[in-house]
């Protein structure tokens, strides 16, 4: 039996003996971790106010979809409970106008210890509701139900509502960040226009420059090749001419096959020459080429602005993921925040 059921057992006497062994009992289902139903916890008061929150097992998410596993799920029921249950949240209660002035604290010289002995915090039937129960079979009706109200406003205030606050949070500090690198990009482009201009530079020249270069290694690589080939095709005729018997006719045949494959390969040689001379002799390919101070420059510029980039996705999802509801919602009148209260009496 648990010490909060004893106590409970010397507050309404020996006729409770059964309602007590049920609370020990919930105690110790909640040690292995479940959640206590109404069945297996019942306050013996007949008295008792009660709000509900639906508590959804899985994170809301709608660019995401990662359903939470038991064991998540019921980390995060024990977690709300214990908020409940925390002085954050009594202190909070207490605080609220008249609350600690109610005459069932007349008497009390601990209205957080009285408060929690008399607060119950179950899932019924191992669902996802919770219900946050103020019960004491002597205190007035008003009283229980200003108690559980204020309860549950002030789990919502303390927890609920600054929680959904701090879903905010990045979205502005991104936000923040995002203002703060396009002000640096937009500084730093204007800088290099400047520097370019001071200098002399051109983007359209450069960007002709860069590909008569890329042009030039290109015929450069043609001409090696080509050279190449000639040779080991004078290789393959001097190893041929080394093994063959031919009468004179056939090596007049064959040295004139041979001069006019040459001439081939020369007049390739000399067509790819004569472009990389003209390449190589276009104003735009002789243009000054940028500073390294410039080239430095720029590539940072391209830089900051792909993580400007990658930084507005980002943001733009987060503003997707904040409008997903709440993974705590009060039960009670369509629009109301805070749960609403009911009274019940056996």
């Amino acid at each position: 039996m648990t010490a909060r059921a004893f106590s409970s057992l010397l507050f309404y006497g020996v006729p409770t003996l059964l309602a007590g062994i049920a609370f020990a009992a919930a105690g110790t289902s909640a040690a292995f971790g479940q959640s206590p139903s109404p069945s297996a916890i019942d306050f013996p008061a007949g008295r008792r106010a009660a709000a509900q929150y639906k508590v959804s097992a899985t994170p809301l998410s709608l660019t995401e979809v990662a359903p939470a596993s038991r064991h998540e799920s019921e980390r995060f029921r024990k977690t709300q409970r214990a908020y409940v249950e925390s002085p954050l949240v009594l202190n909070a209660a207490l605080a609220q106008p008249g609350v600690a002035a109610l005459s069932v604290f007349r008497n009390s010289t601990d209205k957080v210890g009285w408060l929690k002995e008399r607060l119950l915090v179950t899932f019924p039937g191992d669902g996802d509701i919770m219900e946050i129960t103020v019960a004491d079979d002597k205190a007035p009706k008003e009283d229980l139900v200003a108690l559980a109200n204020a309860v549950s406003k002030a789990y919502y205030d303390e927890v609920v509502f600054y929680e959904q606050s701090q879903r905010t949070m990045p979205l502005q500090i991104l936000q923040s960040s995002l203002r703060r690198l396009s002000g640096s990009v937009r500084d730093k482009a204007e800088t290099l226009h400047q520097l370019e201009v001071d200098q002399g530079y051109d983007a359209a020249s450069s960007a002709k420059r860069q590909w008569l270069k890329d042009e030039a290694r290109l015929l450069r690589k043609r001409i090696e090749d080509l050279q190449t080939q000639h040779f080991e095709e004078k290789l393959r005729r001097l190893r041929t001419d080394a093994d063959a018997q031919e009468d004179d006719a056939s090596a007049k045949e064959t040295e004139a096959k041979s001069t006019a494959i040459d001439e081939l390969f020369a007049a390739e040689e000399k067509l790819l020459k004569d472009r990389l001379a003209e390449t190589l002799a276009s104003p735009a390919a002789n243009a000054p080429a940028p500073s390294t101070d410039l080239e430095l420059r720029r590539e940072e510029l391209e830089w900051l602005k792909e993580t400007e980039k990658s930084l507005t996705r980002r943001i733009q999802l987060l503003q997707i993921e904040i409008q997903a509801p709440n993974r705590v919602s009060a039960i009670g009148q369509k629009g109301d925040e805070v749960a609403a209260v009911q009274f019940y009496e056996k």
